[in-house]
């Protein structure tokens, strides 16, 4: 395990199959290897959420796994995220994520912050533009073009409806 605090932009990272790299820092080129992990942690102690940043990422074909977690709006924090300076290449990348919080219908959550103009490359393992997928029980939208046009974001949709029995 690589843990990323600080700001290391000037060091290439490449993820080897069973490595995982964390944490809430800044780093620079990265590659994951089939088989290698991505894991944002918070920054500081008491918040929710982190922020991972890096020029750019190539999670190579399909195997290396990103792990997100969601807390939705919450003033100790927010949503797990990878902030990238240039170019972002999925290869297949399987997401393991969550919703720690009761999302509301329309909630988006950015998973990726592209900074540069240019389209995401690939996509997530099972998870073409537009379809709705499931993150545990909550069904979601997904897009590459989110944001300001080339970020990833989820769209929570078609929750089910909640509330007491008619009278």
């Amino acid at each position: 395990t690589y843990k990323v605090d600080g700001d290391f932009r000037s060091n290439s990272v490449t993820v080897k199959p069973a490595a995982i790299l964390r944490g809430g820092g800044l780093v620079g080129d990265v590659t994951v290897e089939p088989g290698g992990v991505v894991k944002v942690d918070a920054r500081y102690t008491g918040v929710l959420g982190g922020v991972l940043g890096m020029n750019s990422v190539n999670f190579q074909s399909s195997g290396a796994v990103l792990g997100l977690d969601f807390y939705g709006p919450d003033p100790t924090g927010g949503n797990d995220e990878l902030y990238v300076n240039n170019g972002v290449t999925l290869g297949n990348v399987d997401l393991s994520a969550g919703f720690l919080y009761p999302p509301h219908e329309g909630d988006v959550v950015t998973l990726i912050t592209k900074t540069p103009a240019g389209a995401v490359s690939g996509m997530m393992g099972g998870f073409p533009e537009g379809s709705v997928q499931m993150i545990g029980d909550i069904p979601v939208i997904v897009s590459y073009l989110g944001g300001d046009g080339n970020d990833v974001t989820l769209t929570v949709t078609n929750l089910p409806l909640g509330g007491g029995e008619a009278d």
